[in-house]
């Protein structure tokens, strides 16, 4: 028993140390490249059906493209070190994602926003393709 026991312990944490901790990190600095999707949009109910087919992408120079079948809209982005704000104009979809949203978890690969203000209960998550 106490031989199964060591055995378990270090195949436990042989597997914890093995884990790949880069996509779980929250990296402030990682840069926006690359193609993403709205993976989840919760405005008083699941809105994310509303945003398929739409890519993003974050331009270094603060402006956002959104591209689907029917075109590309073109809006800005800026990032402080809580918060990411979006601003698409007045489109009739995109600007449900205008707003000063808190940052909650940032990584190279996924970004997590809600809303900052308490009364209300939006949340927004970017996945990168």
């Amino acid at each position: 028993m106490k031989l199964f026991l060591s055995f378990f312990l270090i195949f436990i944490s042989f597997a914890i140390s093995s884990c790949s901790k880069e996509d779980n990190k929250n990296d402030a600095s990682a840069p926006l490249s690359g193609k993403w999707f709205i993976q989840y949009y919760w405005d008083e109910k699941d809105e994310t059906v509303d945003f398929s087919g739409y890519i993003f992408e974050f331009l270094t120079n603060g402006e956002v493209t959104a591209t689907n079948p029917a075109g590309t809209v073109t809006g800005t982005w800026q990032e402080t070190s809580n918060k990411f704000n979006l601003n698409f104009g007045s489109n009739p979809v995109l600007q449900e994602l205008n707003n000063d949203w808190l940052k909650i978890d940032r990584t190279s690969s996924f970004l997590h926003l809600e809303e900052d203000n308490p009364a209300q209960d939006d949340e927004l998550h970017f996945k990168r393709l």
